[in-house]
């Protein structure tokens, strides 16, 4: 792994839950601009890679750099990364718009810009007539774009 091209890098990663363990020693360098996919059978660790690297879950061992920092102890909300999980993981209560600036509110986002950038990610997605519906309102591919936008809008690095 050469540090200096490598934008993401798991060095000697491990998970456990207990004393059940679910990743051994993972090495893995994503370069600036490179588009990865992750395959294998169910129960091999390819979502527990990705809740790592989001932060959503703690390392046992190892350690993730980006740009060459450790950032295994940084929380949640200061990884420049979002997830699109596969159930989306919309809130029910909140409008499409809603769902969408939520990362931006928990930001402390000012909300023109908030609404400025919700407007923008919808129409990327094309759902801006959407915006006052709820999730149960929508389709199934309409609710995955909600969920990609709400990813795109924080900008993910």
């Amino acid at each position: 792994m050469n540090q200096t091209s490598d934008l993401l890098t798991l060095r000697s990663v491990s998970k456990s839950y207990g004393t059940v363990p679910v990743l051994h020693d993972i090495d893995l360098a994503i370069r600036d601009g490179e588009f990865l996919t992750v395959l294998g059978p169910s129960g091999s660790g390819k979502t527990t890679v990705l809740r790592l690297i989001g932060g959503l879950e703690p390392l046992t061992s190892g350690e993730i750099r980006l740009d060459g920092r450790d950032i295994s102890g940084m929380p949640i909300n200061r990884r420049p990364f979002n997830t699109v999980f596969q159930d989306y993981a919309l809130f029910p209560h909140l409008t499409v718009a809603g769902n969408v600036g939520y990362g931006l509110s928990v930001r402390h986002v000012a909300r023109k810009e908030i609404a400025r950038r919700v407007a923008e990610a919808l129409e990327l997605v094309q759902l801006g007539r959407f915006a006052d519906r709820f999730p149960a309102q929508l389709s199934g591919g309409q609710r995955q774009r909600v969920a990609l936008a709400r990813a795109l809008i924080c900008r993910p690095r």
